[in-house]
């Protein structure tokens, strides 16, 4: 990957497309034989492709991608320029050079910049749209009008790599996912993160026994109190969203309907022997989450948590979060599983005073 500020206008056609997470491989499939020869590749975060089409045009892909019939394809967004950026603010200024080598504005055109933002950065998408709407402003005749435009701005940012492309706003192509299960209905469990945890616990040798306080964070829909609470466990599930019915209805289950900050703020909680993190965030911003925490562990008690590829550089990842919470810990252990292939577990265990 080439070091943050740089930009590249891509050779080919080349579309983002948003597919059911865990239906990667079928998603692949129906673009191929939608388009014929097609490089499509995953981006290091699920349900997310990227779709480079050689020797076609983007008008021919779209309107083939439009008619074709699909079953696990969602958004489809045309781009024209890769940019690395990193976590600063200043980085927008890169975004705003990409956005301007994807653009060809003539005077009286007008624009507006939609942004998607995955990972832990120190500005907003609304930061984005703004930075990249004044910089166009300024380097191109393009004019800035939100209801309307011409065209559509759209930045793509996946942590450390940004993807940018300009378009007429009917080129965004959207289509509805019909298979959302990898399962039959009532033939899988909850989700898959109950096999994730249940893989877990049995790896890093955690026995969890009835009466067993657990803490699980993020735990919509409930995959990971689920099976907290089948193993006899006492579960505090975190989520402002709910809990699937059947998880709701446990009678070991206590569905905390806000965020993980506002725990400290509720009188006697008190301790618990496990603490469960299985949240679609950057590794460093889901770790810092835990931090605040960890006084609510018991001496000896242990945190399970999944860290998520933002990127390609994995260990990195891994070590962005251990840098947060592995001074707290007496033992901190990692591993890859092959129910979460495209993650690393990790266990940190024996929270220091």
């Amino acid at each position: 990957m080439d070091s943050p500020g740089h930009v590249t206008v891509l050779e080919h056609p080349t579309f983002l497309v948003t597919c059911a997470a865990g239906r990667e491989a079928d998603a692949r499939r129906e673009l191929r034989k939608a388009l014929g020869a097609a490089e499509v590749r995953s981006l290091f975060l699920k349900g997310n492709l990227l779709l480079e089409t050689p020797g076609q045009s983007r008008e021919a892909v779209l309107t083939l991608l439009r008619e074709a019939k699909t079953e696990t394809v969602g958004r489809i967004v045309p781009v024209s320029v890769e940019a690395a950026i990193g976590r600063e603010a200043e980085h927008m200024a890169t975004l705003g050079e990409a956005a301007l080598a994807a653009t060809a504005f003539c005077a009286g055109d007008t624009f507006k910049v939609e942004c998607k933002r995955r990972g832990e950065h120190a500005f907003s998408s609304q930061d984005v749209q703004r930075q990249v709407g004044m910089y166009l402003e300024a380097h191109s005749p393009g004019a800035f009008r939100f209801e309307a435009p011409d065209y559509l701005v759209a930045v793509e940012i996946f942590q450390d790599r940004a993807w940018v492309g300009c378009c007429v706003p009917d080129d965004v192509v959207h289509k509805t996912i019909t298979k959302m299960r990898i399962y039959a209905p009532g033939e899988r469990p909850l989700n898959r993160a109950e096999k994730k945890l249940r893989e877990a616990l049995q790896v890093f040798g955690l026995t969890v026994t009835p009466g067993m306080r657990a803490l699980d964070l993020g735990a919509a829909p409930g995959g990971w109190s689920k099976a907290l609470a089948e193993e006899g466990a006492e579960v505090l599930a975190v989520d402002p969203a709910d809990l699937d019915p059947e998880v709701a209805s446990l009678p070991n289950v206590t569905h905390f309907r806000g965020h993980s900050q506002d725990l400290l703020s509720l009188p006697d909680l008190g301790r618990f022997a496990l603490l469960t993190n299985d949240m679609n965030l950057d590794p460093a911003e889901s770790a810092a989450i835990v931090l605040p925490l960890i006084p609510l562990l018991e001496p000896g008690g242990a945190v399970v948590m999944t860290v998520k590829f933002m990127t390609p550089r994995r260990e990195e990842h891994v070590r962005d979060a251990l840098r947060v919470l592995g001074p707290h810990f007496e033992v901190h252990r990692q591993k890859r599983l092959p129910h979460n292939a495209k993650e690393t577990t990790l266990l940190l265990r024996g929270p220091k005073p």
